[in-house]
């Protein structure tokens, strides 16, 4: 029997050590590099709210699809999500292959770089004690204009800023492997809320407007 894609569900809440064996099983079927790859940015964006470490995961298996030339994803901002995955020497060579020319490389490089520096220590960050088990809800446009909930259980509440968080949620926008029927899941962020644990989200939150967020957008 094929091995199921890796489903969002999955991604944001099953344990690493499952979510582990499960990119194993899903990559040694269907070598599909430029999919782990966007999967593991996703895994990034939960570590950026999980109690739970997910920092550098599957590293070197990750690391092996870049320096072994596999097809990467076309979009070239998310190669700088694992710059912290190489060392010095190792990203230069990557640079060379990755990019037409160091022209294109400080194209990507400028568009990535600043946002990366405030984001990154989230994105890369350990494990959190907390008092209790949060859940953030964050509701997205789809690429039909129609809503679209992301959920991330056993969160830290609070532990990022509205600001950065509106940041963090946007890179889900990146990602192509959340569709349905051919339509992007995550087009848009419209609306976090990570301060509700989840019996009250249910209660709180419903009938709330939405309000909508003017956010800078990166394109391939």
């Amino acid at each position: 029997m094929p091995t199921k894609p890796l489903e969002q569900r999955q991604l944001f809440n099953t344990s690493r050590e499952k979510l582990e064996q499960r990119f194993l099983e899903y990559y040694q079927e269907t070598q599909d590099s430029a999919y782990m790859i966007e999967c593991a940015v996703a895994v990034q964006v939960r570590n950026a709210y999980s109690r739970d470490d997910f920092s550098f995961f599957m590293k070197d298996f990750i690391r092996s699809l870049f320096l072994t030339g596999k097809k990467l994803p076309e979009n070239r901002n998310l190669y700088f999500f694992f710059r912290d995955y190489f060392t010095e020497e190792e990203w230069r060579t990557l640079v060379k292959q990755l990019f037409e020319s160091p022209e294109e490389y400080l194209t990507y490089a400028s568009k990535n770089q600043a946002t990366l520096k405030t984001l990154g220590p989230y994105l890369s960050s350990g494990s959190r004690e907390v008092e209790e088990d949060a859940t953030l809800v964050a509701q997205f446009e789809d690429g039909a204009k129609k809503p679209k909930i992301l959920k991330i259980r056993r969160i830290a509440r609070q532990v990022v800023p509205p600001a950065h968080s509106r940041d963090l949620l946007h890179i889900m926008t990146y990602l192509s492997i959340f569709q349905r029927n051919g339509v992007t899941c995550f087009a848009k962020i419209i609306k976090a809320h990570t301060d509700y644990v989840v019996e009250r989200y249910r209660e709180d939150y419903r009938g709330a407007e939405p309000k909508t967020y003017n956010l800078p957008k990166l394109t391939p």
